[in-house]
């Protein structure tokens, strides 16, 4: 049976002005209304410095709108070309994770279609060689035009890799040497430790002393000394550091036996009535096993390790299914099976398949508990902000999982 809710609705934005207070360009201020109602704390708090081209570090939870609150502050900035300007890569936009990559590409497409000077594209490891030297304007080895984007959106090791690459008369494939506006997204995973922070700095090295940084994060731990040198009197938004999470939506509990947690899944998907629905699990595959008599398409979100290209293509096939409404239903790793142990370079990448990339989802079911608050927070931010009644439904099946909601609560 379904516990009480938790109705923990205060991440809403409920006391702020409507997007008009944040003076955005009418055809993108009409274009971020359809998709959500109002700004909230962090984007009314982020955007205002950010559009007038200051430096911003802004540390708070997931799903308190940092994302869209980047691309809003890069559309507003963007200008048009003056007459016969070559066309040049004015800013970068770094991810830790392709889902990321994606998700920051779907806000950037779907604000910035009313722009058209602005244009968007995203180069991840595995990625079509021949998209992305057609959005570089690259053919044949040589560089026919300018390139055709000017905001890139990627990962470290992709990006750099294209930056080091020449045609046959010695132009860089990718050239960062004017860019005016540099963004990092889930900066502590970027600047943590391991090899992606190598490349990072090296991408830095490549930008003209004259930009605007823009840093978001969930924690400054072990980045901050690296970001003071980065980062010119910033705006600093600090919300929420310390505070117990702001939740989403309204969560419920579903107390079942292991045994039948198949069975209680297949009957809630059955009965809910829901537009789309994102489904976190240890065991994606026994789930697609078990989802597949339902009548709606159920995609599962599990790439290949060993090959890039396979891994990449899958990545996009699902997240453009599940955009699109082609599927309803999709399932996603990032938890950890029982038992087993995780060393910190685990966790991280577990962080990472938490964040998984997804958006409008009107619910989510943790068939597997989180880790952590942290990862609680990390999933539920792909609720979706304007559906009626966004719902979290929580599997209690261990000892641990109901711990853990004791404290949630």
């Amino acid at each position: 049976m379904l516990d009480d809710p938790i109705d923990d609705s205060l991440a809403t934005t409920t006391g702020l002005p409507g997007f008009h207070g944040l003076h955005l360009r009418p055809g993108l201020e009409q274009a971020v209304e359809q998709h959500f109602k109002a700004p909230s704390e962090v984007q009314w708090r982020c955007i205002p410095p950010s559009i007038l081209g200051k430096d911003v570090l802004c540390q708070s939870a997931y799903g308190t709108g940092k994302t869209v609150a980047l691309v809003l502050s890069i559309l507003q900035q963007l200008e048009p070309l003056k007459e016969e300007e070559p066309n040049y890569i004015k800013c970068l936009v770094l991810t830790p994770t392709r889902e990321g990559a994606l998700e920051t590409m779907d806000y950037f497409n779907r604000f910035g279609n009313h722009l058209p000077h602005a244009r968007a594209a995203h180069f991840l490891g595995g990625g079509a060689r021949v998209y992305q030297m057609h959005e570089l304007g690259v053919q044949h080895n040589r560089r026919d035009t300018g390139p055709r984007v000017n905001i890139v959106v990627g990962t470290p090791r992709r990006v750099l890799c294209l930056t080091t690459q020449q045609t046959a008369t010695n132009v860089k494939y990718l050239d960062l040497s004017r860019v005016k506006h540099l963004v990092l997204d889930a900066a502590d995973l970027l600047l943590g430790p391991q090899d992606q922070a190598r490349d990072v700095e090296k991408l830095y090295n490549q930008l003209p002393p004259n930009k605007q940084v823009m840093i978001f994060t969930l924690t400054l731990k072990g980045i901050q000394s690296r970001l003071n040198s980065w980062l010119t009197d910033p705006v600093k938004v600090l919300y929420d550091c310390g505070k117990r999470p702001r939740l989403h939506g309204v969560h419920y509990q579903l107390r079942t036996h292991p045994r039948n947690r198949m069975a209680r899944l297949v009957a809630l998907l059955s009965a809910l009535d829901f537009r789309k629905v994102i489904i976190f699990t240890s065991v994606p595959d026994q789930l697609q096993q078990g989802l597949a008599e339902l009548p709606f398409k159920t995609v599962c979100n599990t790439p290949p390790r060993k090959n890039e290209q396979l891994a990449l293509e899958l990545v996009m096939e699902v997240h453009n299914a599940f955009r699109d409404g082609e599927a309803r239903v999709v399932i996603c790793t990032g938890v950890k099976p029982p038992g087993t142990r995780t060393k910190a370079k685990g966790l991280r990448h577990l962080r990472c398949q938490n964040r998984c990339g997804y958006h409008d989802a009107d619910c989510i079911i943790n068939f597997d508990m989180p880790m952590s608050l942290e990862d609680y927070c990390c999933r539920i931010s792909s609720l979706s902000r304007v559906a009626p009644q966004p719902t979290v439904i929580n599997f209690m099946s261990y000892v641990s999982d109901v711990y853990f909601m004791k404290q949630l609560r």
